[in-house]
């Protein structure tokens, strides 16, 4: 019981001293380790969850947002934006509105997924029209925004809260000003893909890889072919590190850093 005292405590004081209790920002919390409501600046912004922990809903003074079947859906205040992703690219399109008012628009990302401009389809406006460009600093945080267009999604394509300051990587939350999570990996420790600092994002190299799940680390492609790797671990046992690999049509070569792992 001692240990178990101690650990929780370190989590407990660990929170009071990062963003969840720092930087005008307060935090409650739930039972899978989520945060339920977010208040900051005399603003108060809160999440539902279902069963698997992934966020459904958001809601706060700037709207309601609903993620009912994943991110690639969703509803703000009644209006339907649906995402299009593409194996090897991840999004590149989205669709805004129902019916005959649906607008088309191109995505355009980095080699980490971030969305870094948006373009018209030419429905509507001159195909290729800029509606929206964004730049980050490698932790996420965004450094010029120019543009009308409202886009939830942007550094790694998932999606930074502007209420918060904070960016939704599904199992945690992430903190681009601090390049911290949150909250702890849940995963093992001495688990490679976590290390011994649990708060920590990428392995402390964001420009390399993404941590979309909040649990696994994916470093960047670096050839494309008909051979992906599928899985990789470590073994601790013979201190060498195991792949598996399919053949499909994606990356055949990924960029590694051998130092990331226990020695």
């Amino acid at each position: 019981m001692g240990g178990r005292w101690r650990r929780c405590e370190v989590v407990r004081l660990r929170r009071e001293r990062e963003p969840s209790a720092g930087n005008g920002r307060a935090l409650t919390w739930n039972a899978q380790n989520l945060p339920t409501q977010v208040t900051s600046g005399g603003a108060t912004t809160s999440f539902i969850y279902d069963g698997m922990g992934e966020r459904v809903k958001k809601l706060s003074a700037a709207g309601t947002s609903y993620h009912l079947f994943g991110d690639d859906y969703e509803v703000t205040d009644g209006v339907v934006a649906t995402y299009l992703a593409v194996p090897g690219l991840g999004v590149v399109a989205k669709r805004v509105g129902t019916g005959m008012s649906i607008q088309t628009f191109w995505l355009h990302t980095d080699r980490l997924g971030s969305i870094n401009a948006i373009t018209t389809d030419g429905s509507q406006y001159s195909a290729g029209t800029p509606v929206l460009h964004r730049t980050y600093a490698p932790y996420g945080e965004t450094l010029s925004t120019t543009g009308t267009l409202i886009e939830s999604r942007g550094w790694i394509d998932q999606r930074n809260d502007g209420e918060t300051g904070l960016t939704y990587l599904h199992a945690r939350y992430f903190d681009p000003k601090l390049g911290l999570f949150l909250s702890p990996d849940s995963l093992a420790p001495t688990d490679w893909t976590v290390g011994t600092n649990r708060y920590l994002y990428g392995r402390g190299s964001p420009l390399n890889g993404s941590d979309r799940s909040g649990h696994q680390v994916v470093t960047r492609c670096t050839q494309m072919g008909n051979v992906i790797v599928e899985s990789t671990h470590f073994d601790t046992q013979t201190q060498t590190e195991l792949t598996e690999v399919t053949v499909t049509s994606g990356c055949v070569a990924w960029e590694t850093d051998h130092t990331r792992h226990p020695q």
